[in-house]
């Protein structure tokens, strides 16, 4: 059995745990578990990643450990990163993962972050917008819709569905809080240097709906 290169790893014996996932305890990575998945139905239609694609991508530990150069995929489902080896699957929790590089199809890193580098009630990786003293976040999460048919009129669906929803942070003095996708919202993180933002954002065409150019709005705001 082949195992995935790390600073150091001890096998242990193997421990199975409850449906619908199955995990058997293979490597033990300072003090940190590292499993091997084995894929088990769950009936419920759509997607459970954030990319249905592996990418190529690293990850570091709270521990300081890093493991890098895999394919991944993140589960929302499950709160886990998938790391695909040699023909295996292997899985780290969420909870122990401070951030995620995924390399997209043009060679650029997303950036994932765990919100509890902040101290926040908050759980699970937050795609990073800007990072920087005044940053922004975008956290997808899972949603399940369930079934609608009615036999009666023989409508609707009868499935269990994944259907993925978001919600966006902001960190300023170093806490992170949940705020509104809406311009008059976000405008009030920059009450201190609102003028300048507007003007800037109005002279260079940027849309306070549109990502990339909240990205670059934050940029400049955080050069204030």
């Amino acid at each position: 059995m082949k195992y995935l290169f790390l600073t150091s790893f001890l096998l242990i014996n193997l421990i199975t745990k409850g449906q619908p996932t199955k995990y058997y305890n293979i490597n033990f990575v300072n003090g940190q578990l590292l499993n091997k998945k084995e894929t088990v139905g769950k009936n419920i239609y759509g997607s459970p990643y954030l990319h249905k694609d592996w990418r190529l991508g690293s990850i570091k530990l709270f521990s300081g450990d890093s493991i890098s150069h895999y394919p991944l995929k993140l589960d929302l489902s499950m709160n886990e990163i998938e790391i695909k080896f040699e023909g295996e699957v292997k899985v780290l929790p969420i909870s122990l993962i401070k951030d995620l590089y995924l390399m997209n199809n043009i060679g650029e890193n997303e950036l994932l972050r765990n919100a509890k580098v902040y101290n926040a009630q908050e759980n699970g990786l937050f795609l990073v917008i800007y990072d920087g003293n005044t940053s922004m976040f975008k956290k997808i999460f899972l949603s399940i819709k369930e079934p609608n048919y009615d036999p009666a009129y023989g409508i609707g669906n009868t499935n269990r569905t994944y259907i993925k929803k978001v919600q966006y942070f902001i960190v300023q003095n170093g806490k992170l809080k949940k705020i509104d996708f809406r311009k008059k919202k976000i405008l009030k993180v920059f009450k201190d240097k609102l003028e300048a933002v507007k003007k800037y954002a109005t002279e260079n065409n940027l849309s306070f709906k549109n990502e990339s150019d909240l990205a670059k709005i934050f940029e400049y705001y955080n050069s204030l």
